[in-house]
């Protein structure tokens, strides 16, 4: 069978395919082109008629953005893409654009609207790939979000490389990662379009939707993102995908050495990560299959500068210009190179410098932990920096901090690290936590790591207060348990009792409070506090259980605390909505 032919995104529309082309499937049905092109005619005709030139898209069905792009960019107008599909996201960028689509606009919009006497239909035109384009919104270093400007051209450039570089790979393309930045809109969107190859318009979000869907359209492309990745093999047997898919692809971050391991030793190939930015494009790639070295793109040029920091020329960027990233490294002699990390994740601790990136890398090495990652936090005081550690546990390193308690798990990790590190750079304070708090783009911002360290999330109360979250996890039926240190320095205990420091019962209900509401999604205000028993009393230097169990339809927690003494609290918190005046 002949494979259809690759056409530019810019003359996609104009050139047009065969009426029956499979684009995309939604559930069970395959959509073919002249249904895809009807659609993009009917929004297109919504468009022309506006005086609106700057169109927010806030499509969370990617094929109706798909739909709403083109539309876009055919009516001559431009694109704008929010960070998220997240009502906040959206709103924070929509005073940014003249005119939104969404869904729901979509959706009343009547099929074939734009093709009433119309016979025959005025073919669409070429579009100007200098001068057609989108806007993507990414956060930038101060969290606010930053607009970057994307000429089609660019894009063009991109999706051709994409092809040439992959294209001959078999199947349509599945993703588990969101299709509103710029590596889910190029890999699950752009490119299939441009190749003729049919894209789900589902987010295989669980696993088990995943299987169903690779079991019905597999061998498939994989568009995933290495915190999902992560994840999988805890939910699923990774047998499960071998001769389904016939290439995993993970982008936004790196995926660990342990992680990539899994896939090729199970599937006989590690997924293929892709290096790059909002900014700069697709920059490099690689299979870590025994090396952790980067190949660049085709007609990338990358080299390092006297400081090691990593300066490209790409034709995905606007111009010829070199640009320099922050990302530093090392270059071989056969064009390929190694990431050493960000330059400005190097931190100084008591005088000496210290590379956040090397230290999680020599941890994940460790065969007690999966992931890692780094947060500097100031001193209770303020007085000097102190680093603090978050990490996910492989299997054995969750049967050995069973076995050997936090401390003995710290002490461990710590003891492996000064193999390398002087020891007034280890980690003081130590998280294991089920999952790093990876954004909805595979992005871990340093902020969300930080708030690992509050017990109550960032910017409330005080950490002269607050236990020590130690690991975190959901039962089956809902409830979340918490492990809490409370160290003998908390200040709760000064003055109560003098000679005989016990926690107040009191504090025990607020960091429920304070837990509950970082937990679940409670409505309105505390109403009342009932089956309150306070059983036991807490010593300094005691780990706490904390069980937490929501009710939705009452709007109340149940929770019990307990150590292994037995049980020292329980009871129950209502909230009520408040009256309206």
């Amino acid at each position: 069978m002949t494979p259809p032919a690759f056409l530019p995104l810019a003359g996609l529309l104009a050139r047009g395919r065969p009426a029956d082309h499979p684009v995309a499937w939604i559930g069970a049905r395959l959509v073919p082109w002249q249904d895809f092109e009807r659609r993009v005619r009917t929004v297109h005709a919504f468009v022309a008629r506006s005086d609106a030139r700057q169109w927010l898209l806030a499509c969370a069905d990617p094929f109706d953005f798909a739909v709403a792009l083109f539309a876009v960019w055919q009516a001559g107008r431009r694109a704008l893409i929010p960070p998220s599909q997240q009502p906040g996201a959206i709103e924070a960028v929509a005073g940014e654009a003249d005119a939104r689509l969404d869904d729901a606009t979509l959706a009343n919009l009547p099929a074939g609207a734009a093709d009433a006497g119309r016979t025959p239909l005025v073919p669409f035109a070429p579009l100007d790939p200098a001068h057609c384009g989108l806007d993507l919104f990414t956060s930038g270093t101060s969290g606010d979000a930053q607009r970057i400007a994307k000429s089609l051209a660019q894009l063009d450039a991109e999706v051709a490389t994409l092809q040439a570089q992959w294209g001959a790979l078999p199947g349509p393309v599945l993703a588990t990662a969101p299709h509103h930045h710029i590596y889910g809109l190029l890999f699950r969107l752009l490119w299939p379009l441009a190749a003729g190859r049919p894209f789900d318009a589902g987010t295989c979000d669980v696993p088990e939707l995943l299987l169903a869907r690779l079991a019905t359209l597999g061998p498939a492309l994989l568009v995933s993102s290495p915190a999902q990745l992560a994840r999988l093999p805890e939910l699923v047997a990774l047998e499960a995908l071998r001769g389904r898919c016939s290439a995993i692809f993970s982008s936004g971050g790196p995926l660990s050495a342990s992680v990539a391991g899994q896939y090729f030793a199970t599937l006989g190939q590690a997924p293929v990560e892709v290096y790059g930015s909002t900014e700069t494009g697709g920059i490099a790639w690689r299979r870590q299959e025994g090396e952790d070295l980067w190949t660049p793109l085709p007609g990338v040029t990358v080299r390092f500068d006297r400081d090691g920091v990593l300066c490209l020329r790409s034709p995905f960027l606007p111009d010829a210009a070199e640009r320099a990233t922050g990302d530093g490294g090392v270059a071989l002699a056969d064009g390929r190179f190694r990431l050493t990390g960000r330059i400005d994740r190097v931190v100084k601790i008591e005088e000496k410098r210290l590379s956040l990136a090397e230290m999680e890398s020599r941890l994940a090495a460790h065969a007690w932990v999966r992931e890692a990652a780094l947060a500097v936090l100031p001193a209770r005081g303020g007085t000097r920096q102190r680093l603090g550690a978050a990490v996910v546990a492989t299997p054995e390193g969750a049967r050995m901090l069973e076995a050997i308690g936090r401390r003995g798990f710290g002490d461990n990790l710590r003891r492996h690290l000064a193999h390398w590190f002087d020891a007034v750079l280890l980690p003081r304070r130590w998280r294991i936590v089920p999952a790093l708090p990876y954004n909805e783009r595979g992005k871990l911002p340093a902020a969300a790591v930080a708030a690992l360290f509050e017990a109550e999330g960032p910017g409330s109360g005080s950490a002269g207060t607050l236990p020590e979250v130690v690991r975190e996890r959901q039962d089956s039926d809902g409830s979340v348990v918490l492990e809490l240190f409370v160290p003998a320095g908390l200040e709760l205990f000064a003055g109560h009792f003098p000679g005989f420091p016990i926690l107040p019962g009191v504090a025990e209900v607020h960091w429920v409070m304070l837990h509950a509401r970082r937990l679940f999604p409670l409505r309105g205000r505390f109403s009342r506090l009932s089956r309150l028993k306070f059983l036991k009393r807490v010593a300094p230097d005691t780990t706490l259980q904390m069980r937490l169990a929501f009710d939705p339809a009452t709007g109340r927690i149940d929770f019990t605390v307990g150590s292994d003494a037995g049980t020292h609290a329980s009871g129950r918190i209502e909230f009520a909505e408040a009256a309206a005046p």
